[in-house]
């Protein structure tokens, strides 16, 4: 009986070691692809932040270029569109497609701003009111070693 114990005691502790040592070669052999994924992130996170940048550069209604009204009054209103870097979000996935292995979406908030002035020298140092939030979602693709 103690022998039959010894025994299974002897075989249960070989099979929990062979498994532990197996599970640790088959995460040193998934880590570098972690870090392969992980490297992307960090990647993509610095593509959205100039494509974020762009945008705001390029936007048809941006400061610089705000849609000036008159009003009925004589006064006028002022409008831009503003893109917010803070509440951006970027997400990288592995694709099952082998020429574009991973895909990334950035999620932002487009920002319109609005201020009303008896005169156009006021109603460019007034402060904005934010009356709307726009949500949007950019998806890129990462192919031949870029983010596009």
């Amino acid at each position: 009986m103690l022998r039959l114990a010894r025994t299974t005691l002897l075989l249960l502790l070989l099979t929990f070691t062979t498994l532990a040592w197996a599970g640790s070669d088959a995460q040193s052999a998934t880590q570098p692809v972690d870090q392969e994924l992980a490297q992307k992130s960090v990647q993509f996170k610095d593509f959205a932040v100039a494509k974020i940048q762009q945008l705001n550069r390029n936007h048809a209604l941006s400061r610089e270029r705000m849609q000036v009204t008159r009003l009925a009054d004589g006064s006028y209103k002022g409008l831009f569109h503003q893109i917010n870097e803070q509440n951006m979000e970027v997400k990288v996935r592995r694709s099952s497609s082998k020429s574009v292995p991973y895909v990334g979406i950035i999620s932002y908030q487009e920002q319109i701003f609005e201020a009303q002035a008896p005169t156009l020298a006021q109603l460019d140092r007034r402060e904005f009111d934010l009356v709307q939030i726009i949500p949007n979602k950019h998806l890129f693709s990462y192919k031949k070693g870029d983010w596009q």
